[in-house]
């Protein structure tokens, strides 16, 4: 059983919040999707498809066989822009941070209204960052991977991800629904391109055949996902990794994922390394 890669390429229809932390009334958002994100949305839509309700068998399903990488933002699909940590601060290709965030960053305040005196309801006031889907110069892209484990369930093509019969990335998800403030229409995607690859943002996929797909990581780039932190050295930021989960006695969201310290993408280390691509497309040294 064979892992395949695909490089994918989503045009924003709406804006995007990707979900980081929360600073005072601002919510803020992260300037890339990560994998944990892009599974619960893969999750929800192939259940839905298959017309079931059993969200956690699904997802069960998808955390072994199929991962989704981390989704960096583009102008052009070609070149994305992922973070790269460059003389001790991070940088965007060739913007700086704070070009851009000006440049994809962008928010919106809102309240909620108490009816009985017309007026905002106190305490309520709060701003919520958003990626823009287009800039002056016109659209914004997506950018990432999808890895596929070829077995009973799932084959692949040149083009496509057949799973339990279905045609994945030209149905299910070829318009999808994905982060934060959906009900206020965000998070609107359409697919621009699939296609197979042999590398992830340049790292060099080694192995193919084992549990996890192996990527070669080469010192010379930055990291594209977070990177467990472990016994090496590396320059970039670290920040604690949690995640929401489903409970099955509580529903969505209600549990939590094991705490990782990580590396957080655009970080780069000191030499070449092995790295196993886990759940959730974080990346882990072997």
């Amino acid at each position: 059983m064979s892992w395949c890669a695909y490089r994918l390429a989503y045009r924003l229809e709406s804006p995007l919040h990707s979900g980081w932390r929360k600073t005072g009334n601002l919510m803020q958002t992260r300037p890339f999707v990560p994998g944990r994100t892009w599974w619960g949305a893969a999750t929800s839509h192939l259940t839905q498809w298959k017309g079931s309700c059993d969200y956690e068998a699904e997802g069960k399903f998808l955390k072994n066989n199929l991962v989704f990488g981390y989704f960096f933002l583009a102008e052009d699909p070609d070149v994305p822009l992922a973070p790269c940590w460059e003389e001790g601060c991070l940088r965007y290709g060739p913007l700086s941070a704070d070009e851009f965030e000006r440049c994809f960053i962008s928010s919106r305040a809102s309240t909620a209204i108490d009816y009985r005196h017309n007026t905002a309801d106190e305490g309520q006031l709060h701003e919520v960052e958003f990626i823009v889907p287009r800039t002056g110069r016109g659209d914004v892209f997506l950018v990432g991977h999808l890895l596929a484990r070829e077995g009973d369930r799932v084959t692949c093509n040149e083009r496509d991800v057949i799973v339990d019969g279905l045609p994945l990335l030209s149905e299910v998800l070829s318009g999808l629904r994905i982060g934060g403030e959906r009900r206020y229409g965000f998070g609107h995607l359409l697919l621009h391109e699939a296609r197979r690859c042999e590398d992830i943002f340049g790292h060099r996929l080694a192995e193919r055949d084992d549990e996890r797909p192996i990527v070669e990581l080469n010192q010379e780039l930055p990291v594209p996902a977070h990177l467990e932190a472990a016994d090496f050295k590396a320059a970039g930021q670290i920040e604690p990794l949690v995640g929401r989960e489903w409970d099955l006695n509580r529903g969505p969201g209600r549990a939590h994922s094991d705490v990782l310290i990580c590396w957080m993408p655009g970080s780069k280390t000191i030499r070449n390394y092995r790295a196993k691509v886990i759940e959730m497309g974080i990346w882990t040294v072997t």
